[in-house]
């Protein structure tokens, strides 16, 4: 085939070379700076999971005064978790073992603290599928008080 310089193919060939540059520089800027999106993006997930939890615990504390009663019920959960080596599913375990621990919310301190060993058995074979991976959960510290904080380990695989 003979390739003339026609103005027809000319610019075809501008054109070919423009989006081959384009789609180069962008291949490039996605290897510099893709770890920093990835690192982004993690944050932004653990900031609204925090966001989420403070308008849930502001919520909570305005409705509720400073009446007595309020001073011997558990008024929030917090959870501690061991890093992981996937960010992401450490957040989202963070978040599933809040959403399963807000039914402390409310409860009598001395009921929760008589309830203890019942907590330590239920995260006995706790297992969570995320990502089509199995995180296994264990209770291993508890913190009772108006804010129950809970120290879990997490591990993936068997249990």
């Amino acid at each position: 085939m003979i390739w003339t310089n026609t103005p027809g193919r000319r610019a075809l060939q501008c054109a070919a070379v423009f989006l081959l540059g384009a789609i180069a520089g962008s291949l490039l800027m996605l290897l510099e700076l893709g770890g920093e999106l990835n690192r982004l993006s993690l944050e932004r997930a653990k900031l609204a999971t925090e966001k989420a939890h403070l308008a849930e615990r502001l919520e909570r504390q305005e409705t509720a005064g400073a009446d007595w009663a309020m001073r011997t019920q558990v008024r929030d959960v917090d959870v501690h978790i061991e890093p992981l080596d996937n960010a992401m599913a450490e957040q989202t375990l963070v978040r599933r073992v809040l959403a399963d621990m807000r039914i402390l919310i409310g409860k009598n301190i001395a009921d929760v603290t008589a309830a203890q060993d019942l907590l330590f058995r239920s995260f006995a074979n706790r297992a969570y599928a995320i990502d089509g991976k199995t995180y296994f959960v264990t209770l291993k510290a508890l913190v009772i008080g108006p804010t129950v904080t809970l120290y879990v380990v997490a591990r993936n695989g068997a249990p």
